[in-house]
């Protein structure tokens, strides 16, 4: 019976020990900043990073989907992660450069909790992006000071772009902040990020 207690407490200290690493993993602490400590989220960073098998066996389909079949099973990386388990969980959009801005717009509001419609200009941006025939692509040039980068600001947002080596965009939305911890983080976790 001794061993058995010894064997369970072993395997819990283990396990406590391997999350304790987690917390202090830089990949660990951008998807905590990034998801606003999303459970599910932090679930599946934490999967990666203790085994990229596991996370293989548990996203099998996921993976096939997006190419990550043999020979190449093994090239995704934790920006695939990341990304993906945003989106899945409904903190970041992916979407084609050329894609109406007004769509975006919708998407962006919801990944926000809707704090971008408390934007004093929310309501002309929508109609501003509702009569517009330029593409998503105009509106986040780091040229362009856009209405949209005006009004997230203006509520104390930044909207994000995660660079996943597509030519679509897959963007979020996180406090201003907590931008320069992001970006110290997103350089410690080798992923690249798009700010406007």
């Amino acid at each position: 019976m001794k061993v058995i207690y010894l064997a369970i407490f072993t395997i819990f200290t283990l396990s406590c020990g391997k999350q304790v690493l987690h917390n202090e993993h830089p990949q660990f602490i951008f998807a905590q900043i990034m998801s606003d400590n999303s459970p599910n989220v932090l679930s599946d960073v934490s999967l990666f990073l203790s085994s990229k098998n596991a996370y293989k066996q548990q996203y099998k389909a996921l993976l096939e989907y997006h190419g990550y079949e043999a020979p190449f099973d093994n090239e995704f990386d934790f920006t695939f992660v990341i990304v993906e388990s945003l989106k899945a969980n409904k903190l970041a959009i992916d979407v084609d450069w050329r894609e109406a801005p007004q769509f975006v717009l919708d998407s962006l509001n919801g990944v926000s909790n809707n704090r971008l419609s408390v934007c004093v200009n929310f309501e002309e941006l929508k109609n501003e992006f509702a009569k517009t025939s330029n593409n998503i692509s105009f509106y986040l040039s780091k040229d362009q000071q856009s209405l949209l980068l005006q009004c997230s600001k203006s509520v104390g947002l930044e909207i994000i772009g995660i660079d996943n080596g597509s030519d679509s965009y897959v963007l979020t939305v996180a406090s201003v902040k907590n931008l320069s911890k992001i970006l110290e983080y997103s350089e410690k976790s080798k992923i690249k990020l798009n700010t406007w």
